[in-house]
């Protein structure tokens, strides 16, 4: 069909490149010799506008590869000065972490932590103390500390909500 509306020289024949066989291969044990049109420098009907084809084809790949040139120098910059931020704060972190550690042990509420985690290091090592010593000595009584929670503390009569009241107390 392509020969009746076009006028293709003789010389080039039309091969249909299949995967599996070539009609047209010369050498079927295995050896290949192909030779392009281009490559030889034979001309035919359509070269100009082949050449000139490829040619826009070649300026537009070409323009891609600098904006893609351009866009991998930008990327890397930015990869150099994050790699650069990195390294810097790296380098500041630990002597930022000390002096947030010594601001927060600055703080009152660390302090108050403090002293209450002391008084119930206290407490228990007072009742693990007190334990031993009545069961080495039973027939002793030890009297209970005013700290001591007992069992019938828990029969007072409470409320349970009590509304917050944050005004001034009366003054005397």
């Amino acid at each position: 069909m392509i020969r009746s509306r076009h006028h293709i020289s003789p010389e080039y024949d039309l091969m249909s490149w299949r995967l599996v066989s070539d009609p047209f291969n010369p050498f079927p044990n295995g050896f290949d010799l192909s030779v392009d049109a281009l490559e030889a420098g034979l001309k035919f009907f359509f070269y100009p506008l082949l050449v000139s084809c490829l040619g826009v084809n070649l300026d537009i790949a070409r323009a891609k590869a600098r904006e893609a040139e351009q866009s991998l120098a930008v990327v890397h910059l930015a990869l150099q000065k994050a790699d650069n931020s990195l390294t810097e704060e790296c380098s500041v972190a630990p002597e930022k972490a000390w002096a947030t550690i010594t601001q927060y042990k600055e703080t009152l509420s660390f302090k108050l932590g403090l002293k209450k985690m002391g008084q119930v290091i206290y407490e228990y090592g007072y009742r693990v103390i007190l334990a031993f010593f009545l069961a080495r000595y039973p027939q002793l009584e030890v009297e209970e500390g005013p700290d001591t929670i007992l069992p019938e503390d828990d029969d007072v009569p409470m409320e349970v909500e009590v509304p917050f009241d944050d005004s001034d107390p009366p003054t005397a």
